[in-house]
């Protein structure tokens, strides 16, 4: 099985209100410095998995649509010297829409990228504003319009769910807009306000709907998508048919994938080890590249299968119950799909809608019968 490969590029002009991510504030001389790094971990790397063939190629920020022509190069061509990508068959990058320039765009189409992810989150300009996001509904009609001319035919979109002052007429106008533009696949993140992120102190005084509304946002926004073609293939992810996110599929089927960059993750060879999430670490000299003993552990267990698998349309399978606690797992199942919350299957676990949206208490229940 060929593995992924994602490239994290922490820089964002400004940081979204609600933003916890791995992300900085980009400064003068910063992303130059970055790459160079990167290009040292990207040495080391490509020797240690030298064996390996990558299939996909991701990446991710941050805003990597922040990079100039001179770094994209550079970066692209680092990758494409040192891994084994002559099977490449996607290649994704993230972009926010008023960051995406020309220049960056043909650098990516010229290293052979094929999809683009894009940061909208909403086309309401009172909902941007109320999360400090700075982009409007021109920069996004102007930045698929790019895409499209730069012969990138598939374009995925990001919106938020759960939003100040959101309802369902915002967000269906937003879904049909973005599908009416022409996107393949469409990504639904439900806002997340936590301690670090710079909206937290304001939280208690923003118009935010209730878990009940939000799930019933999510509801509509799944039904609005089906009847446009996207179908729902993971809890938060809607596609076209073969327009499924190849990448992201890997983290969920626990395929082999490399993570470099500012806190990337990796699972490569049965172990998971990821990167520092601190830059001082990241530049210095002795730790230019992650050393894996610090960081990794082993990862095989048929808990993680179940936590992963239930996100997928396609379910978790019950062969996989071990044979002793069949039953007591088998009665659950049969539970769940008396309350609706699992599809009548007797192979797979598939979650409804409802299933999924109580998705961690259904996992914390199989576990304690696992």
């Amino acid at each position: 099985m060929r593995a992924g490969l994602y490239i994290h590029i922490p820089f964002c002009k400004q940081r979204c209100g609600y933003c916890s991510f791995c992300s900085s504030v980009v400064k003068d001389g910063e992303i130059s410095r970055y790459i160079n790094a990167l290009k040292s971990k990207i040495s080391f790397y490509s020797k240690k998995y030298a064996d390996k063939e990558f299939e996909t190629l991701y990446i991710g920020g941050g805003t990597p649509s922040l990079l100039n022509k001179e770094n994209s190069d550079v970066l692209f061509s680092s990758l494409f010297e040192s891994f084994n990508l002559k099977n490449l068959i996607e290649f994704t990058t993230e972009a926010n829409p008023e960051s995406l320039s020309e220049e960056y765009l043909e650098s990516f189409v010229n290293h052979g990228g094929n999809r683009l992810s894009l940061g909208v989150q909403s086309l309401n300009d009172n909902e941007c504003r109320a999360v400090s996001r700075i982009t409007d509904k021109q920069k996004v009609f102007s930045a698929i319009k790019s895409a499209k001319d730069f012969g990138i035919k598939n374009i995925s979109a990001d919106l938020l769910l759960g939003l100040p002052n959101q309802n369902e007429k915002s967000l269906s106008e937003n879904i049909n807009v973005l599908c009416d533009l022409g996107i393949s696949h469409l990504s639904l993140y439900s806002l997340k306000i936590d301690e670090s992120s710079p909206l937290y102190c304001k939280k208690n005084s923003l118009s935010l709907p209730d878990e009940e509304t939000e799930f019933l946002l999510y509801k509509a926004a799944s039904k609005l998508l089906a009847q446009k073609g996207l179908n729902r293939y993971e809890i938060s992810n809607f596609s076209k048919n073969g327009f499924e996110s190849k990448h992201n599929l890997k983290y969920w089927k626990e395929e082999e994938y490399l993570g470099l960059g500012l806190s990337a993750h990796s699972f490569m060879n049965g172990v998971r080890f990821f990167e520092t999430d601190d830059f001082n670490r990241f530049y210095s000299l002795e730790s230019s590249v992650t050393k894996e003993e610090d960081v990794l552990f082993k990862s095989n267990s048929l808990e993680e299968k179940l936590m992963l698998l239930l996100r997928l349309s396609s379910g978790f399978p019950v062969s996989l119950f071990p044979e002793q606690k069949k039953e007591k797992l088998n009665n659950f199942h049969k539970r769940l799909i008396s309350n609706n919350l699992a599809e009548k299957n007797s192979d797979f676990v598939i979650l409804t809608d409802e299933g999924l949206w109580v998705m961690n208490e259904i996992i914390l229940r199989f576990s304690r019968l696992l």
